[in-house]
């Protein structure tokens, strides 16, 4: 018998003895014999409750750690199946890698970005899509009748898509509307589209194999935009970081990876460059880089409105070039905001998350010197046989 057991044995005889030396000859009265009971139950019916002794809290604790050493496991395999990492991401995360193990919230704060990605993008053909843009309306662009006075504005994210827009807009004495892009929404995107009267400028940025047949074969004016491929990554970063629409991302480092590989929002910069590219020579597309149009926007302007067969007066190309300067662009988002009839852009109809720095060469504040040596190389590798590629010599 334990001593407990032993000590709640001796207890229960002294007071059985006390109170038959109270009570020799006598019947107990209700009360007292209600209180045996209650001490009797006390003693072998309920568990004793105290205060544990020293031994006892090391064996608590003993066993506290086998818990956490299981739960360590059990997180050392749910991060062998997260996507693999570079040795930047590593070495950006430092000593905190080894609490992902030991601390809940942030074994969430490395898994959310991952969870948040299925429910935001979608693939389609290999390419990721905002869920913004069904899989339905996707599947049937080839079914979308374009109009042979369509004007599209097609670009990779974060390439100026928004800035060629305003410079359109503001032509003057010109019967032009503005949609949203044309793959954004569902399969009644197109009933919306047949609505407009006047001549449509329709953003997007799909590659040039996603582009409805339709529009190629009725050989509609297309204004295609060309960015920096490292600006046009920090850009993205940034978009990806602020945008709600967007998966969550960490570091910069994990971004950049996910970027060369291609596994970002519409797809590989290359792809997606060298897929307009082949058609450079086409009449009805025209190729503007946005670093030209931060350079001499006036410049850029008369090309865009002599593509479109247009006459201004250069009086009023400098007006449109006051009026569609970044600081003025980034005022006027921050006025109309989330105007949906404003939307150019598929990943947001926030506009104050499309204007942020409109830098050129802001690339250099980011990347390492083994970062721009990996990116370097796989350009050189992609863009080999490139006419474009050399527009980006001297900013590289």
């Amino acid at each position: 018998m334990s001593p407990c057991g032993r000590a709640r044995r001796h207890t229960s005889r002294g007071a059985m003895a006390v109170l038959a030396w109270k009570f020799p000859r006598t019947r107990l009265p209700v009360g007292a014999s209600a209180l045996c009971v209650v001490v009797l139950c006390w003693l072998y019916v309920f568990p004793v409750y105290r205060l544990p002794n020293e031994k006892e809290i090391v064996q608590g604790v003993l066993q506290q750690g086998t818990a956490w050493r299981r739960n360590q496991t059990a997180a050392r395999v749910f991060r062998c199946n997260l996507p693999p990492l570079s040795s930047e991401y590593t070495k950006d995360v430092g000593s905190k890698s080894h609490l992902v193990t030991a601390n809940p919230s942030i074994i969430r704060q490395r898994k959310m970005p991952f969870q948040k990605q299925s429910s935001v993008l979608h693939k389609f053909k290999g390419i990721l899509y905002s869920t913004m843009c069904s899989e339905e309306l996707l599947n049937s662009l080839d079914f979308f009748n374009a109009r042979e006075d369509d004007v599209f504005l097609v670009s990779y994210p974060k390439s100026g898509t928004h800035w060629v827009a305003e410079v359109i807009e503001n032509i003057p004495n010109v019967s032009m509307s503005l949609t949203s892009p044309i793959e954004l929404g569902d399969i009644s995107k197109f009933e919306e589209l047949n609505m407009y009267c006047k001549r449509r400028v329709i953003p997007t940025h799909l590659s040039y194999n996603m582009l409805p047949m339709n529009i190629k074969q009725k050989q509609c004016k297309i204004i295609y935009i060309v960015r920096n491929p490292k600006d046009t990554a920090v850009s993205l970063f940034h978009y990806y970081r602020d945008n709600p629409n967007l998966p969550g991302i960490e570091t910069w480092a994990g971004f950049l990876e996910l970027f060369l590989r291609g596994d970002v929002v519409y797809g590989s910069w290359f792809d997606h460059v060298l897929s307009w590219e082949e058609h450079k020579n086409d009449k009805n597309i025209l190729i503007i880089f946005y670093e030209e149009m931060k350079r001499d926007l006036s410049k850029s302007i008369k090309k865009i409105i002599n593509f479109l067969g247009i006459n201004v007066s250069d009086s009023e190309i400098n007006k449109i070039t006051r009026k569609t300067s970044f600081s003025e662009m980034k005022n006027n988002a921050a006025k109309e905001n989330c105007d949906p009839n404003h939307t150019i852009c598929a990943l947001t109809t926030n506009r104050n998350l499309v204007f942020r720095k409109g830098a050129v060469g802001d690339w250099i504040n980011y990347f390492t010197s083994k970062q721009k040596r990996v990116f370097d190389e796989l350009f050189t590798e992609k863009m080999k046989d490139s006419e474009l590629a050399r527009h980006f010599e001297d900013s590289s």
